[in-house]
Protein backbone atom coordinates (compact mmCIF):
# COMPACT_ATOMS: atom_id res chain seq x y z
CA UNK A 1 0.00 0.00 0.00
CA UNK A 2 1.85 3.31 -1.03
CA UNK A 3 0.34 6.37 0.98
CA UNK A 4 0.78 9.91 0.89
CA UNK A 5 3.59 11.61 2.09
CA UNK A 6 3.14 14.78 4.37
CA UNK A 7 5.30 17.88 4.00
CA UNK A 8 7.49 18.43 6.35
CA UNK A 9 8.96 22.32 7.50
CA UNK A 10 12.40 20.73 8.57
CA UNK A 11 12.77 19.37 4.64
CA UNK A 12 13.56 21.21 1.78
CA UNK A 13 12.34 18.35 -0.28
CA UNK A 14 9.16 17.34 1.78
CA UNK A 15 6.87 19.30 -1.00
CA UNK A 16 8.77 18.05 -4.18
CA UNK A 17 8.32 14.46 -2.93
CA UNK A 18 4.90 14.75 -1.29
CA UNK A 19 4.24 15.59 -5.04
CA UNK A 20 5.93 13.43 -6.39
CA UNK A 21 4.22 10.32 -4.17
CA UNK A 22 0.58 12.74 -4.43
CA UNK A 23 0.91 11.73 -8.91
CA UNK A 24 2.37 8.31 -8.11
CA UNK A 25 -1.42 7.49 -6.16
CA UNK A 26 -3.32 10.42 -7.83
CA UNK A 27 -6.16 7.76 -8.64
CA UNK A 28 -6.64 7.17 -5.13
CA UNK A 29 -6.87 10.41 -4.10
CA UNK A 30 -9.43 11.47 -6.75
CA UNK A 31 -11.37 9.18 -5.86
CA UNK A 32 -11.06 9.42 -2.49
CA UNK A 33 -12.18 13.32 -2.57
CA UNK A 34 -15.04 12.64 -5.44
CA UNK A 35 -16.34 9.97 -2.08
CA UNK A 36 -16.27 12.67 0.20
CA UNK A 37 -17.97 15.33 -1.99
CA UNK A 38 -20.68 12.81 -2.32
CA UNK A 39 -21.29 12.02 0.76
CA UNK A 40 -21.04 15.83 1.65
CA UNK A 41 -24.25 16.60 -0.66
CA UNK A 42 -25.87 14.14 0.93
CA UNK A 43 -26.02 15.61 3.94
CA UNK A 44 -23.75 12.85 5.43
CA UNK A 45 -20.40 15.18 5.99
CA UNK A 46 -19.99 17.71 8.93
CA UNK A 47 -19.53 21.52 7.58
CA UNK A 48 -15.42 21.27 7.84
CA UNK A 49 -15.15 18.96 5.09
CA UNK A 50 -17.22 20.89 2.74
CA UNK A 51 -13.43 22.12 2.26
CA UNK A 52 -12.82 19.19 -0.03
CA UNK A 53 -15.19 20.99 -2.33
CA UNK A 54 -12.79 24.04 -3.36
CA UNK A 55 -9.69 22.27 -2.66
CA UNK A 56 -10.48 19.05 -4.98
CA UNK A 57 -8.01 19.42 -8.52
CA UNK A 58 -9.06 19.58 -11.70
CA UNK A 59 -7.45 17.18 -14.59
CA UNK A 60 -5.59 20.92 -15.67
CA UNK A 61 -3.96 21.01 -12.21
CA UNK A 62 -3.17 17.33 -12.19
CA UNK A 63 -1.61 18.07 -15.94
CA UNK A 64 0.16 20.74 -14.22
CA UNK A 65 1.64 18.70 -11.31
CA UNK A 66 2.48 15.95 -13.94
Amino acid sequence: MVLPILGNVTRWSSDYESLKRALRIHAAITSFIATAIGANRNGERGANERALITDDLSDDDWSILG
